[in-house]
């Protein structure tokens, strides 16, 4: 009881709560995964009322530090996680390919609609970038050659990042406070909405037989049900409207009978990039749908292939 009132009394003469909880946790321990590579875990931000946030460090052989690329997964801000890749991705072996490389391979996690809605998953983003940051001496990467690569709503939040670091309303406070600069060098986005205003999407949202990940668009998830058509939002939440962060190359790979986020989108940016004075490439990538669903395996291998040529060439060249 003693011990209560002290407390309490600290509380009110502090007018904070006594016991605070921890907004991020160190990384854990690495382990050997089955192909001999380590792998580190980590919560890297720790948010009251949602699930704590994790990411994966994927270290190659060698000592580091290493040029490392930060993987943002795709599923149109409704599924997804850090280690959920598509079958012919996985067969392609993105991760492994990478590794091989030399290039340290990082995979987050991030809010999906139903958990936060925009700009939640910029602040998740830029969260893991202050943490990656913060540990780097212990997680073996190099600050100085970091590379990010999004595929499709990924690629999506890998720009809005990128492009508007340094902003407040996208930065966030959650997870590690203090900033640890990061000098990214690279921008590779997979097929990813670059301007909402203009995007058609093959969705509604009245095919009540659908399930909700493809009954409605990725901007209901991101946005909210709410707000998802407020246009001024959706200039917002526009990566081309943000160009002026657009300070790294940025590489395109897109396909152009992509459905899902038309090819215009690519083309859009890269005109606007060109436009803004920024450095822009674009690899068309002919007759693909969205996410290269439908291509032979060895057009799947030869995009992770060309992918991860890109980002060696700009973290090691």
């Amino acid at each position: 009881m003693v011990l209560a009132v002290a407390l309490w009394q600290n509380r009110v003469m502090t007018e904070q709560p006594v016991f605070l909880p921890p907004t991020f946790k160190v990384p854990d321990a690495a382990v050997i995964t089955a192909d001999g590579h380590r792998r580190i875990e980590a919560n890297f931000a720790m948010v009251a009322g949602y699930r704590s946030l994790q990411l994966d460090v994927h270290l190659p052989k060698g000592e580091g530090p290493f040029p490392t690329v930060v993987w943002i997964h795709g599923g149109g801000y409704s599924m997804g996680d850090r280690r959920s890749m598509s079958p012919w991705l996985e067969a392609a072996d993105l991760v492994g390919k990478t590794l091989a490389e030399g290039i340290a391979f990082v995979s987050i996690e991030y809010r999906l609609g139903y958990e936060a809605t925009f700009p939640a998953a910029v602040h998740d983003a830029n969260a893991a970038l202050r943490y990656l940051a913060r540990y780097a001496k212990d997680l073996q990467l190099d600050t100085q050659r970091i590379a990010l690569w999004g595929e499709s709503a990924g690629a999506h939040l890998a720009m809005l990042t990128a492009y508007t670091r340094g902003q407040d309303f996208f930065r966030g406070d959650l997870g590690v406070r203090a900033d640890n600069p990061l000098n990214i060098r690279l921008l590779l986005n997979w097929f990813g909405a670059t301007d909402l205003t203009t995007i058609k999407r093959p969705m509604d949202g009245n095919n009540a037989s659908m399930p909700d990940g493809f009954r409605y668009t990725p901007e209901y998830f991101n946005l909210g049900a709410d707000r998802h058509l407020d246009l001024e939002l959706r200039k917002l939440a526009s990566p081309v409207n943000h160009l002026a962060g657009a300070t790294m190359p940025t590489v395109i790979f897109h396909g152009t009978a992509d459905t899902m986020v038309p090819f215009q989108q690519a083309l859009a940016l890269q005109e606007a990039l060109i436009a803004a004075g920024q450095s822009v490439e674009l690899h068309a990538i002919e007759g693909s749908e969205h996410g290269w669903m439908g291509q032979p395996q060895d057009v799947v291998n030869r995009i992770v292939k060309d992918s991860i040529g890109q980002i060696s060439k700009h973290l090691k060249g």
